[in-house]
C-alpha cells in the first residue's frame, strides 16, 4: 500500500496522545485488589504501548467512523471497495470507452488504487488526497500500468497521474500518461456497493 500524510494528522496524533495518558493515568489508580498487578503490564509499554496500540486501531479501523468526520477529526474519505466504469482516452478517439474495474484498499494513512481494463493493469505507487481546494475531497495517485498478453502490440509498460473527485457515489476525473504513451483522458466510476444496497431498496 501506499503511504500518505493525511489532513489534520497532528490532531489526531495530540489526541490518541492524550487518550493513552488518561488510559495509563487509570489504569495506574486501579487499586491492587487481585493478586495480579496492573503496574506489571503497563510499565513495561507505558504511555508508548498504549499509544500503539491505540494508532494501529485507528489506522485500520476508528477512522472510518462517521462520527471523527462530523467533529472533523477525520477529513479524507473511505473508498474501500470495489468500483466500476468507463476510461475514455485521447489514444484513439474514435473508439468506444474502455470498461473499467477497480478495486481500492485504504487504510487512515495508506492506500492502494488497482485498476483493470480487458487489456492492462495498473497500481499506484503513489498516492495523496486534497480536501481544501475544492467543493468534493479529490484522490491524486501516480501509477505503473502494465498491459495483458492480449494488448494491442503498440501498446507497452508505462506510468501515469490521475486525479479523481469523490461525490459520495462516484468519483470522477481525469489521468494523464508519461513517456511511452502519452494520452490523456477521463475516467467515470460508481462504487457498487452502494449500486447493490440501492438496488435492493
Amino acid at each position: 500500500m501506499n503511504s500518505y500524510v493525511p489532513n489534520n494528522r497532528r490532531r489526531v496524533v495530540s489526541v490518541l496522545l492524550v487518550v493513552s495518558i488518561g488510559l495509563v493515568g487509570a489504569i495506574n489508580t486501579v487499586p491492587n485488589t487481585v493478586d495480579f498487578e496492573f503496574q506489571w503490564v503497563v510499565n513495561p509499554f507505558s504511555v508508548a504501548g498504549i499509544f500503539g496500540l491505540l494508532y494501529f486501531m485507528f489506522d485500520r479501523f476508528i477512522w472510518k467512523w462517521h462520527l471523527l468526520r462530523r467533529l472533523d477529526i477525520v477529513t479524507i474519505p473511505d473508498l474501500n471497495g470495489v468500483w466500476r466504469g468507463e476510461i475514455e482516452s485521447s489514444h484513439d478517439q474514435d473508439s468506444q470507452p474502455l470498461q473499467a474495474s477497480v478495486v481500492i484498499s485504504q487504510r487512515w494513512s495508506k492506500i492502494l488504487v488497482e485498476l483493470e481494463t480487458e487489456e492492462s493493469h495498473s497500481k499506484s505507487v503513489a498516492a495523496s488526497f486534497l480536501t481544501s481546494c475544492s467543493l468534493s475531497p479529490e484522490l491524486v495517485y501516480a501509477y505503473v500500468n502494465e498491459p495483458k498478453p492480449k494488448a494491442q502490440k503498440s501498446m507497452e509498460m508505462h506510468k501515469g497521474t490521475a486525479r479523481l473527485a469523490f461525490t459520495g457515489q462516484s468519483l470522477e476525473g481525469d489521468y494523464y500518461t508519461g513517456r511511452g504513451r502519452r494520452t490523456i483522458g477521463s475516467i467515470r466510476l460508481t462504487r457498487q456497493d452502494l449500486v447493490q444496497k440501492s438496488g435492493k431498496s
